[in-house]
């Protein structure tokens, strides 16, 4: 029987909140799709060695920096070494990709570390849209609704996800929580759907 695989050049995008089941979906992708047609990468934690050492020093409480503006600035810092390596991928296989550039905006923007700082809008949005310029993604799907609580998940914060998803509803997919198994055939059905999935042999 044949199996299914993204279509090379597909670049699916898992985003949301903490807490939404968005790393449980990514394994059951990958599972699901294979490793032939698709990779997976996390962001921050990138595919570099300076990625990973970056990403594991925010999630350190004796290491992250006390500044939100410097907190958002070295995820950042992980984005811009990431995207290069993430278009090389998509010449040749699809990506399933753990947080994009909606993430940088919802908790660094809406969250309100780097208003807060002084810093404008449109100097803020247009150095992240700047940085994910290279990369489009196929589809969005979009975990807003924790299934158990979590510090970082602030109501202002959802708002800017939501806001985002707005402004983007053409690729955006809201994902309604519920038992993992069923969560993943509803997205394995959307992107059969849109014409993301193709047959990769026996």
């Amino acid at each position: 029987m044949a199996k299914r695989g993204l279509n090379q050049g597909a670049l699916v995008v898992l985003e949301g909140l903490d807490k939404t089941g968005k790393s449980t979906q990514a394994r059951a992708l990958l599972a699901a799709l294979g490793s032939q047609t698709t990779a997976h990468v996390h962001m921050p934690r990138g595919l570099t060695h300076f990625t990973k050492k970056i990403y594991k020093m925010l999630e350190s409480e004796d290491l992250r920096p006390e500044s939100g503006v410097a907190k958002q600035l070295a995820h950042l810092a992980c984005h811009a070494e990431s995207v290069g390596r993430i278009a090389d991928i998509l010449t040749e296989r699809a990506v399933v990709l753990d947080r994009w550039w909606w993430s940088a905006l919802a908790y660094g923007w809406y969250g309100g570390e780097v208003p807060a700082a002084g810093i404008r809008r449109e100097t803020y949005f247009g150095l992240v849209t700047e940085i994910w310029a290279p990369l489009t993604a196929s589809v969005v799907f979009l975990f807003d609704q924790p299934h158990e609580d979590d510090a970082n998940n602030t109501q202002p914060i959802r708002a800017g996800y939501q806001e985002l998803a707005r402004e983007q509803g053409d690729v955006t997919v809201a994902v309604r929580p519920g038992v993992a198994d069923s969560v993943t055939d509803f997205i394995l059905g959307e992107l059969d759907h849109r014409g993301l999935l193709t047959d990769r042999g026996r």
